[in-house]
């Protein structure tokens, strides 16, 4: 007669290093709801999202152009609610052409909020 395999034993499922994967995997969803990484032309930055969700995790803005920034304004939004905007200063060309008259990156964040309604 075989023995029952015991779940509790160091090769189970219960083990320290079943459990420190599983801890490994539920805290990278945890935080992938939470927060956007940011990679940007001189580094990356963590933020928050302003709405949790599985969206939009990782983010490259180092190429992207006029429809990136509206397609991805909740990440801008989240840049600039981080007081990151600094890090995005590669995306100012594309200031004006959000909007005429805007000609102050300070302005970017009321640009993109407009996009929203």
């Amino acid at each position: 007669m075989k023995a029952v395999k015991d779940l509790s034993s160091e090769s189970g499922l219960f083990s320290i290093k079943g459990m420190l994967i599983n801890l490994v995997i539920v805290s990278g969803l945890i935080f992938s709801y939470f927060f956007h990484i940011v990679l940007t032309p001189k580094n990356s930055v963590v933020v928050r999202k302003i709405e949790p969700s599985f969206k939009d995790v990782f983010v490259d803005t180092r190429h992207w152009g006029i429809s990136d920034i509206w397609h991805y304004r909740h990440v801008i939004k989240a840049i600039i609610k981080s007081g990151s905007s600094n890090e995005i200063v590669h995306l100012k060309k594309y200031d004006s052409a959000l909007k005429s008259g805007a000609d102050s990156f300070d302005k970017f964040n009321e640009i993109v909020e407009q996009g929203d309604k």
